[in-house]
């Protein structure tokens, strides 16, 4: 009996097999965690043909493991894992797909050798489930070439049995065996292990197609079966019945091989495994009666097996075989309706396999045109090669007279650059010295007013009291002379305590400013019985300003109490100071009789004219503006910007 389309089934055992048995040392993790891992690992292998999700769920459990302790390798074994339960066993290629692209991905981020050739092994194991054989091996190959001096010895062993596997599917059972002699070797090195009863029973699969191998196959089917019995491992039992009951089907010797085929039977039903195919033991049978013409008893074995059989998941060469059988006995023992309909599925079987054969038929000789193709291409090409060398030359040329013409270009630009550079340095520079002379310029100018005004103010103070002190010597008892030093005095310690507070660096925020400011207002206004409201939320310390800034900003708010007094008859005086990003806002605003600005700015007295041009000189100095409103009063609004 031919045992083609059972050799995949051998693979998935030894892949079950080896998964448990060679499982790779967890080296990076602790005790406890090793120990979890591979209960994990066990759980996953025993009930993934039954329970594929959950055995993905165990082994998701043990990827967090291994990423908990940067076990990089039992990472990718999960991406392994979850590829090969999705493609083999549940059959989803698009998630196994994704399960693989996730090795390769990991592999490149990691950069790590062992781990590429895992990825390419499990984008072998898709392909391989694809049935696209080429991109199979190639990918396999790789994982080959790749492996680590110290062999993964469980990715070893599936790499040369999918190997085996795809060239026993293709018909070429001499190349699967000659992949397949490496794990036939590691059997004989290990004579009473579970592995070694999977090796010898794969190696039988092969073997005994090869012509002029029966002796080598029966070798190993005895020896397979010997180390089953003596270690009670049980789990192939349904495949070596199913195996002896083919080789004495081979052999003519059918009695042995029905008894064996029953033994198949009976062991497939009473402790069925996940991957049994009792239709093979039932074909043994149907072949053994047919031989002998006992169409009867071959009539009474179809319809069991009929029952037993899920013909759904049959490969499809088991299911023509099994068909045509069937249309043979149903023929001889006369049932016509039955031949019919047998023949009608057959014939439908057939034709799909006849348009899948002629498609690769197609595909192939499509493959040699192209082949031809690209052979006449070359000739073609070969012909042109001069041309192109000349051309080559040409090109050279030019390219390298570009590359000079671009170096040229760019280092002029470059050059251009560094100048336009320098001269914007050079202006830069201009700028800052020019910068600091009008600093310097302005404080030179600040030190020079501050000066004047000491010599003025303080000045003519001093010269009040020295005028009061006169008098006082030629009428001591003339008390309005006491009044007049003392107001003097009073007077020069205003003076001096503004132009101590100007300069002093501490007090360089506006808050001080406010301060500073409130108790001068409410002073100068309170002595001449004007109520005054200051309003200012946004000031705080956290405003910095220099103190010629102060200063000015300080003079202007004073200048213009000092006209409210002189000129405005008001009774009420509100301020308000805010601030707006870089920007102070000062609003005064009284009730008095307004302002006459034409007279104003022509410089009336009257109307305070120099007090307000005074009031402008230095708003345009601290670069702000000045505007007046007259309603119901007078209202006064300044924008400075804060330096």
């Amino acid at each position: 009996m031919k045992l083609k389309c059972y050799v995949a089934l051998i693979t998935v055992v030894l892949l079950s097999a080896c998964r448990s048995n060679n499982r790779e040392s967890n080296k990076a993790l602790s005790v406890k965690d090793s120990i979890e891992s591979a209960r994990l690992s066990d759980e996953s292998d025993r009930i993934q043909y039954g329970q594929p999700d959950s055995a993905l769920i165990l082994q998701l459990a043990r990827k967090r493991i291994d990423e908990r302790n940067g076990y990089t390798p039992g990472v990718m074994n999960y991406y392994n894992a979850a590829s090969s339960i999705n493609c083999l066993i549940k059959k989803d290629l698009k998630s196994g797909k994704q399960y693989a692209d996730s090795a390769w991905l990991f592999a490149q981020q990691e950069g790590h050798e062992y781990l590429l050739y895992k990825a390419y092994y499990s984008q072998g194991v898709y392909y391989y489930a694809q049935e696209n054989n080429d991109s199979a091996i190639h990918y396999f190959l790789t994982a080959l070439l790749l492996q680590p001096e110290k062999r993964d010895t469980s990715f070893y062993e599936h790499i040369h049995s999918y190997l085996a596997d795809i060239y026993a599917s293709e018909g070429n059972f001499t190349s699967a065996l000659n992949y397949y002699q490496p794990l036939i070797q590691r059997a004989e090195y290990a004579p009473n292990s579970p592995n070694s009863v999977v090796f010898y029973t794969a190696g039988y699969a092969y073997a005994i197609e090869v012509p002029g191998k029966d002796a080598v196959a029966l070798s190993y089917l005895s020896a397979a079966t010997a180390i089953a019995q003596r270690i009670q491992y049980n789990s192939l039992n349904g495949a070596l019945y199913t195996f002896w009951a083919g080789y004495y089907s081979k052999k003519k010797q059918l009695d042995s091989s029905n008894v064996y085929a029953y033994k198949a039977i009976a062991r497939i039903n009473t402790a069925p495994q996940p991957f049994d195919r009792i239709e093979k033991a039932y074909l043994v049978l149907l072949d053994n009666y047919i031989v002998l013409g006992d169409y009867k008893k071959a009539q009474q074995e179809l319809i069991a097996a009929k029952k037993k059989i899920d013909t759904a998941s049959m490969l499809k060469d088991d299911k023509i075989s099994l068909l045509e059988k069937e249309y043979l006995i149903t023929k001889k023992v006369g049932s016509i309706p039955e031949t019919l309909n047998t023949l009608e599925q057959l014939n439908t079987l057939q034709k799909e396999n006849f348009a899948a054969a002629k498609t690769k038929q197609l595909l192939n000789h499509e493959k040699e045109l192209k082949q031809l193709a690209a052979e006449n291409t070359i000739s073609q090409k070969n012909l042109e090669i001069r041309k192109q060398q000349l051309l080559s030359i040409v090109m050279g040329l030019i390219s390298i007279l570009s590359l000079v013409i671009v170096v040229l270009i760019y280092l002029y630009l470059r050059k251009r650059k560094h100048l336009e550079l320098i001269r914007l340095q050079q202006i830069q520079r201009t700028a800052e010295r020019e910068k600091e002379q009008a600093l310097l310029q302005f404080q030179i100018e600040e030190r020079n007013r501050i000066a004047h005004e000491m010599h003025d103010d303080l000045g003519s103070t001093l010269t009040t009291v020295q005028m009061g002190l006169a008098l006082l010597e030629q009428e001591p008892s003339n008390k309005d002379h006491l009044s007049m030093i003392d107001r003097a005095t009073e007077a020069l310690s205003n003076q001096m305590n503004e132009i101590i507070w100007s300069l002093n660096v501490r007090n360089d925020h506006l808050y001080s400013l406010l301060d500073y400011f409130s108790k001068y207002a409410k002073d100068f206004l309170g002595n001449v019985g004007i109520h005054l409201q200051i309003d200012a939320p946004k000031l705080h310390n956290d405003h910095p300003v220099s103190g010629i800034w102060r200063r000015g900003v300080y003079l202007t708010l004073k200048e213009l109490l000092n006209n409210i007094v002189k000129y405005a008859q008001a009774k009420n005086v509100v301020i308000r100071l805010d601030v707006d990003g870089s920007m102070l806002q000062i609003v005064v605003q009284d009730d008095g009789v307004g302002i006459n600005h034409s007279q104003a700015t022509l410089g009336s007295k009257r109307q305070g004219g120099n007090g307000l041009q005074n009031i402008k000189q230095t708003i345009e100095q601290l670069k702000g503006t000045i505007d007046w409103k007259d309603d119901k009063g007078t209202e006064t609004i300044i924008h400075i910007p804060i330096q």
